[in-house]
């Protein structure tokens, strides 16, 4: 890691323009729109781009998590291992806006190629990660525990793991 902590913002003219400069093992603070999806989510929106239909919902960012939300607020929400939705992901980076993924547990290097960057959170920090989220909408709802939240975050410390081809995870 270089130590660089790089303050990124989903609603910013030069958000892209930032992703781009990011390195494997930059540190950044993230603020602006995100959406949660997890397995079921995953599927059915590449079963609705594949059908030629659109998202309800436009995606730049998705974490890999499930909120434990009491009175319409996030107590708790920790990411969960993205190596599962892989697949579909690789299809959401080529079909949708999609340009960055948190999660856990790391992705193989072939799903972002040089055009996505994935973001590793600590498992087990789900009351930490709560503190920078709040709930702005909610899609799918028949997914139950999977339905998709769109969030506003707020500095959310993330570690860069995946970007340019470049894998930190294969280092270990």
């Amino acid at each position: 890691m270089n130590g660089k902590i790089i303050a990124i913002d989903t609603r910013e003219k030069e958000f892209e323009n930032k992703l781009r400069k990011l390195k494997a093992g930059d540190v950044i603070m993230l603020s602006g729109i995100m959406h949660t999806m997890r397995d079921r989510a995953h599927k059915r929106a590449v079963e609705l781009l594949e059908e030629g239909r659109k998202l309800p919902f436009e995606i730049k960012v998705v974490f890999h998590a499930s909120p434990i939300i009491v009175n319409n607020r996030i107590i708790s929400i920790g990411p969960t291992t993205s190596a599962r939705m892989e697949k579909e992901t690789k299809k959401l980076l080529g079909k949708t806006g999609l340009v960055m993924v948190l999660g856990k547990g790391g992705m193989g290097r072939s799903t972002f190629g040089k055009k996505g960057i994935y973001c590793a959170l600590t498992g087990g920090a789900g009351a930490y990660y709560a503190q920078f989220l709040r709930i702005k909408k909610k899609y799918w709802r028949d997914l139950g525990a999977e339905t998709v939240y769109e969030l506003e975050a707020r500095k959310v410390p993330a570690l860069v793991a995946i970007a340019k081809g470049k894998n930190l995870y294969a280092l270990l």
